[in-house]
């Protein structure tokens, strides 16, 4: 080959290579600008054409995982799970990751999905997974020990919680689980100890205060008990019960007065006949029946016996009042 042919020869692969890179380099900026057109139709929730868009990316090339990832996005904001799961699956799947697309996000997405529908197993999973790729984030210890608690596997639960510890001592809600596990295992000292640890951190901690109300309750300590239950009263979640135990400690400590005061209060808030409004109702009762109000406790024995006929000794106490 001589020096011309070389040159014409070179300048052919030059050429070929300068195209090839611009057709690539093309292609990039056109799918990144299309990708970027998708990302501001999902921020300004313009759902539809995000969708309709994506679904178009789909159709021409069923491993995009930006396109699938951004599909389980929008499906996950529009509450429709079962149509946003197969999405962050095939992500996982294709195992492609990068900026737009990252793991742990879609693995988050799968957990709260598998959340939503009680697959607590399921979700657990993924947290674990997730642990792997941040083994330092005490916030996935606390999630998977709060499944294991929920699934009733409070030894576990506990030992999670401790590893979130380990890394956030200043983690109140890991605190409050141990401290309530604790609890229930009849080991009031150590649980008061991670109790208090929980109210040092943040005084308005309400669940923290009626575990500790409970505790002095169960030991007789009736005043530190109402004090504790009138702080815990404070949270709509322990409200209820809060007003309960606090007109269970007066009633107990012959303040029954003041006891039926705070269970009539407990009994504004209550929103269904479950098991604590009829446990509320009979120490209601109880407590009408100790300050000689016998029309208002066979009130509440009457509508009782309306619920659940069998409850503790209502049918007696209709029967001698009849």
């Amino acid at each position: 080959m001589n020096n011309d042919s070389m040159v014409i020869y070179l300048a052919i692969l030059i050429g070929i290579s300068v195209l090839v890179l611009g057709l690539i380099l093309f292609k990039s900026l056109f799918f990144s600008a299309k990708n970027e057109s998708i990302l501001k139709f999902i921020q300004q929730k313009n759902y539809d054409d995000a969708i309709k868009n994506l679904r178009k990316l789909v159709q021409k090339d069923d491993s995009n995982s930006f396109a699938h990832f951004c599909l389980g996005e929008v499906y996950f904001h529009l509450e429709h799970y079962d149509w946003a799961l197969p999405h962050f699956r095939k992500v996982i799947q294709l195992n492609k990751y990068n900026q737009d697309v990252q793991e742990i996000k879609t693995r988050e997405r799968l957990a709260e999905i598998f959340l939503h529908y009680k697959q607590l197993e399921e979700a657990q999973k993924e947290l674990l997974l997730i642990l792997k790729l941040k083994p330092n984030d005490y916030n996935y210890y606390y999630r998977v020990g709060d499944i294991f608690y929920q699934r009733h596997y409070p030894d576990n639960a506990g030992a999670y919680y401790q590893k979130a510890l380990e890394i956030n001592p200043n983690h109140v809600d890991s605190l409050f689980r141990i401290g309530e596990i604790l609890y229930h295992s009849k080991r009031t000292s150590e649980a008061l100890d991670h109790l208090k640890q929980c109210i040092n951190i943040n005084p308005a901690c309400s669940k923290a205060h009626y575990y500790i109300g409970m505790i002095y309750l169960d030991s007789r300590n009736y005043n530190h008990a109402v004090q504790e239950f009138s702080v815990s009263v404070r949270d709509a979640e322990y409200r209820v019960q809060s007003l309960y135990q606090k007109g269970r400690a007066l009633m107990e400590s012959g303040h029954s007065e003041k006891g039926v005061f705070e269970l009539e209060r407990g009994l504004f808030y209550v929103t269904e006949n479950d098991s604590a409004s009829l446990a509320l109702r009979y120490l209601l009762a109880k407590g009408y029946e100790e300050t000689r109000n016998l029309a208002s406790a066979l009130e509440q024995w009457e509508y009782i016996s309306q619920i659940n006929p069998d409850y503790r000794d209502v049918k007696k106490k209709l029967n001698d009042f009849s």
